[in-house]
């Protein structure tokens, strides 16, 4: 017996779960599939490597500016140059005016919905509900916005890389502007909290132990710089790494039914590991105000509290934001490069998780190999074990898919490119077999909305 659930809704891009379950309805397996190929590593294939942060920013509209970001800190390996003191700073500040961006809208328009009701559960919906607020929530986010706009150039795909620094520094009236929104920011993070206290109650009890992945630097929770910190899922540290080690501590396995690729840590064995907001609250300290935050609420293994987690980082964000543009001071924006040295690696936290780049070049710095692994990478293995369990505990098929959707949204995985539906329904299709023939058909569609024989995305 086979549950298909195509495509998954109110995520960023496109995938299905495909459930398989034996002869007394028992889960045997469940899989979280991409279905979509991008090719992004044969697309680097041949380009000088100073255009590459430009180019991987493409790979998703959404997630830009931390794949600009990454590619750029492999840029630096690559031509042996460290970057600048101001301009790490410069890079810095932009990821965290990228994670405010990014966790808001996913709280907002993907996040929120699920605590609705079946009739409302669309941003309008979510909107509607918060009334003023939920305007003064969109509102701020335009604060971090306008900080892509300043340090990137553009707030979709950044201009601004030069391996060893910055293409601009930022002038003393842009910091000021960075500092008065930093401080908007700040209570967007504290709005976000107060709207998601919610979730702490919420999750059908739903809990995952599992290993985690996050970047720490000296004790603290940092996006842009650090080592790589593994602990276990008693919180004990396991192993850390940086840099071109992580080849040898993290393997991948490609797949026949999937466009993504599977994980593992060597460390841990066959054991799961997860990546993303939560796992970095259990990885090292946060700055002083979100600290506090975690010390008022507590972490918990319930999945929904991953939404809770994008909200403390929220907060998290725009006080390092602040600090960062307090401390700003100028001086050098670019070290010259010096050499081809053929090879580097970038890691930087994206806001769902560890993001690795890493390339090859030749002697005059075209890139010949690369290897990405993204964060939504890192946690398809506890995806699938989740969907499992969702499944097993399922007691009516009819609500299966949304009990599904709810649990990978927890996620909040990144299939590279947004799907849409204005109306807040994602034409949803569950098929189930049995001994190979097609048993049941559930649609929260009307067949005659899409037409004689089409399909609902004709």
């Amino acid at each position: 017996m086979k549950i298909e659930i195509n495509p998954v809704s109110r995520i960023e891009g496109h995938a299905k779960v495909t459930i398989f379950l034996d002869s007394s309805g028992k889960v045997e397996n469940a899989f979280f599939q991409a279905t979509e190929f991008r090719g992004y590593e044969k697309i680097l294939s041949g380009l000088p490597m100073e255009e590459v942060p430009r180019v991987v920013s493409t790979i998703c509209g959404i997630c830009r500016a931390i794949h600009f970001t990454a590619a750029l800190k492999a840029a630096d390996q690559v031509f042996g140059v460290e970057a600048s003191d101001a301009a790490k700073i410069v890079r810095e500040m932009l990821l965290c005016a990228h994670f405010i961006e990014d966790h808001t809208l996913s709280l907002l328009a993907l996040a929120l919905p699920d605590f609705l009701s079946p009739e409302e559960r669309n941003i309008f919906g979510v909107i509607r509900n918060l009334g003023e607020l939920g305007r003064e929530l969109l509102r701020k986010r335009g604060y971090a916005v306008r900080i892509l706009q300043i340090l990137g150039g553009r707030n979709i795909h950044p201009v601004t890389a030069l391996p060893g620094g910055w293409a601009k520094a930022p002038t003393d009236e842009e910091l000021g502007l960075i500092e008065r929104y930093s401080r908007e920011l700040l209570d967007l993070g504290y709005r976000m909290v107060e709207v998601l206290e919610a979730a702490l109650d919420m999750g059908d009890g739903l809990e995952l132990r599992a290993a985690t992945l996050g970047t720490e630097k000296k004790g603290l929770v940092n996006l842009y710089d650090g080592e790589q910190v593994v602990k276990d899922e008693d919180g004990r540290e396991v192993i850390r790494f940086s840099g071109k080690e992580y080849a040898d501590i993290i393997t991948e396995k490609s797949l026949s039914w999937s466009y993504s690729k599977l994980t593992e840590i060597k460390p841990l064995g066959e054991k799961l590991y997860v990546v993303g907001p939560l796992a970095r609250l259990k990885t090292a300290e946060l700055t002083p105000k979100a600290s506090e935050i975690v010390k008022t609420y507590g972490v918990s293994n319930n999945l929904l509290y991953n939404h809770f987690a994008r909200a403390v980082e929220i907060i998290y964000a725009a006080e390092r934001l602040l600090e960062l543009s307090q401390s700003y001071r100028g001086g050098r924006i670019q070290n010259e490069p010096q050499k081809v040295a053929g090879e580097g690696v970038g890691i930087v936290e994206a806001p769902r998780g560890t993001l690795i780049h890493h390339y090859w070049t030749d002697e005059k710095g075209i890139v010949r190999g690369s290897n990405l692994i993204v964060a939504t990478t890192h946690n398809v293995r506890a995806i699938n074990h989740v969907v499992g369990k969702v499944a097993e505990r399922a007691s009516d098929t009819r609500n299966l898919a949304e009990k599904v959707e709810v649990a990978i949204r927890a996620f909040d995985p990144c299939m590279a490119c947004a799907t849409h539906a204005v109306n807040g329904v994602i034409p949803l299709e569950i098929q189930i077999f049995r001994d190979g023939e097609l048993e049941e058909v559930y649609r929260n569609y009307e067949e005659s909305c899409c037409g004689s024989g089409q399909s609902p995305h004709s």
